[in-house]
């Protein structure tokens, strides 16, 4: 038995104990030294997940995701961490949004938008929601549709950047060039730091 197996069984009997802070300890270790990310990285994630520290996971979600993964390890990977989820005792709200977010992240908007459902059936104002709801029908081009999520959440927060972005896109994608040109500038007027937004609206100016 490899060093690598010795330790990671290790810690997957620390982490099957709910000794998650030592088995934590191991992971990490494993992950620095550069060691199979596509068997650690999953690890590391349902070891914050299940000590509820969502903050955590984020840098190791991320970097998962970018993995050249098939079908079946995504799924597995969602199905763990789904019923680490309904463990925790969350508020279906919560358990919801979460649950898209994980979606999302692999671009399964379809599932994604079951959840933001059910998520607006419970909390129709919140901006959060909405957001991913309308990011998400953006991804399976329903332009409209999100262009009228957008103006909800621009409704109840005027300076919501990602949402003004996203309705100048979709403006400019159904050639309204002079309602996107004010939503881009609306957008640079609450951040001015996207190089992207400048590009955009320099296209609409020429």
């Amino acid at each position: 038995m490899s060093s690598f197996d010795r330790d990671f069984e290790k810690a997957n009997i620390l982490y099957n104990q709910e000794d998650y802070d030592a088995a934590l300890e191991i992971y990490n270790n494993l992950y620095n030294n550069d060691f199979d990310e596509s068997k650690i990285l999953p690890r590391i994630i349902y070891s914050y997940l299940s000590k509820g520290e969502f903050n955590e996971i984020v840098k190791y979600f991320d970097r998962f995701s970018e993995l050249e993964l098939d079908d079946k390890d995504i799924d597995l990977f969602l199905n763990e961490s789904f019923e680490i989820f309904d463990s925790l005792g969350l508020t279906d709200f919560s358990a919801y949004i979460n649950k898209a977010q994980f979606l999302i992240k692999f671009e399964k908007f379809e599932e994604a938008l079951k959840y933001l459902d059910k998520s607006l059936k419970l909390r129709p104002k919140d901006i959060l929601a909405l957001n991913l709801k309308a990011f998400v029908l953006y991804n399976l081009c329903d332009y409209e549709t999100s262009l009228k999520y957008f103006n909800k959440t621009i409704k109840l927060d005027n300076l919501n950047y990602d949402a003004w972005k996203f309705k100048a896109q979709i403006l400019y994608m159904l050639n309204e060039d002079e309602k996107s040109m004010k939503a881009f500038q609306k957008t640079l007027s609450i951040d001015n730091s996207d190089l992207f937004i400048w590009r955009e609206l320099k296209l609409i100016v020429h």
